[in-house]
């Protein structure tokens, strides 16, 4: 089997890794089974890629063709956690707390049980495996006489229009009709610039003796470092918001061309 995988891989590692994966996932392990796979299993990149998106269960294809969408359009590579939120948020969803409830409980197992080999993580942030996937997930949206083209070919508008609704869509939670930032400047909202138990239990005899205690009193703050700990302790507790905030715009506007009215109105409420 060693040789085999050595004589047909090519030197290319990619290959070796998905037909590794296929070996790993078969039901039948003779001999004569996995030499069947790895002879039947094609050469090049785009036709490894071809077999492998054929393999998957039709009962995770729409899930695997979120997920491709996500990984190929976004505009850095995604946490885990960030992934776990975008999967998780629909349409009729009203709070964070609402998303969580829908989110996978083990996210990452989600991800490479669907997508397997096409994906990696490292430092619990996931991308595609190889720069060729983007490039044949993009190739394949303009085939369309091949029947994968419809379910996972991303075409970049497309890509750019999934991510632009989620992103609104999550800024457009109940959560964030209010200003968070100040609320936490005021500190309120658990945030980490607000007074500190101690000193809100202090009786009037105490308040007394100790007249000028500012204790964590924003007022006395740097302003970079009151912003710095708001912006970090809000992107703690709302996972998806730092990406949303930052790059919806810029989504939004990539896909101007495909942009159904009611996104535009979303986009305009969360910008008003």
């Amino acid at each position: 089997l060693e040789q085999a995988l050595y004589s047909k891989a090519g030197q290319t590692f990619l290959w070796v890794t998905l037909v590794l994966y296929l070996l790993e996932k078969s039901l039948l392990a003779s001999q004569k089974d996995l030499y069947r796979i790895v002879n039947e299993f094609p050469q090049g990149l785009a036709a490894t890629y071809e077999r492998f998106l054929q393999s998957i269960s039709t009962e995770y294809q729409d899930l695997a063709s979120k997920l491709l969408h996500f990984l190929v359009g976004s505009l850095r590579p995604l946490t885990l956690e960030e992934v776990r939120i975008l999967l998780a948020l629909q349409g009729h969803h009203q709070t964070v707390a609402a998303v969580e409830d829908d989110s996978q409980p083990n996210v990452l197992e989600t991800i490479e049980g669907i997508l397997g080999p096409m994906v990696r993580t490292a430092d619990s942030r996931v991308s595609l495996v190889h720069q060729s996937a983007k490039e044949y997930l993009h190739a394949l949206s303009t085939q369309k006489d091949n029947p994968l083209c419809e379910v996972y070919g991303v075409d970049p508008q497309k890509a750019n229009l999934v991510l632009a609704q989620a992103c609104i869509s999550y800024l457009s939670l109940d959560n964030f009709k209010k200003d968070i930032f100040s609320m936490h400047h005021l500190g309120l909202d658990n945030s980490p610039i607000s007074p500190t138990p101690q000193a809100t239990e202090l009786d009037d005899t105490q308040a007394f003796f100790d007249p000028f205690a500012i204790g964590e009193d924003a007022i006395m703050q740097d302003p970079d470092v009151v912003e710095s700990e708001a912006c970090k302790s809000i992107a703690e507790r709302y996972t998806l918001f730092d990406y949303s905030a930052m790059h919806w715009a810029r989504h939004f506007s990539a896909c101007g061309g495909i942009c159904p009215e009611t996104l535009i109105k979303s986009a305009l409420a969360i910008s008003g």
